[in-house]
């Protein structure tokens, strides 16, 4: 009975210290504010790389050459956003999801370029 004691502890020990990284993990501030970009084809105002991880760096670089800090960055696609055409400023069905602080969103607001919340 001893033993079976002791390793429910060590299970309840690991689960908290789990749980607590986990909470640091997702500890966003809570007045940032998640902004979307819609990208196109080739008119942004960063260069496309070839992988995400290349893009996600050229629009922080962008915005941080605004002034902006980027606290998260990813992409969802959206097909229904894609639009079937050559022209530049067609979307490509990928939107960009960017967190910034609440200071932050409204420079990014005013930046305009196809930005919103």
């Amino acid at each position: 009975m001893r033993t079976y004691s002791w390793a429910i502890a060590l299970l309840l020990a690991a689960g908290i210290t789990l749980l607590s990284a986990c909470n640091d993990l997702f500890n966003i501030d809570p007045t940032a504010w998640t902004h979307y970009y819609n990208e196109t084809q080739c008119a942004d105002p960063w260069q496309r790389g070839a992988t995400d991880s290349l893009t996600f760096a050229a629009i922080t670089a962008y915005l941080d050459s605004n002034d902006i800090a980027v606290i998260q960055i990813g992409v969802e696609n959206d097909s229904t956003g894609a639009q079937v055409c050559q022209a530049c400023n067609c979307t490509s069905g990928n939107v960009f999801k960017v967190i910034v602080s609440d200071a932050d969103g409204v420079k990014l607001m005013n930046l305009g370029e196809g930005w919103y919340e």
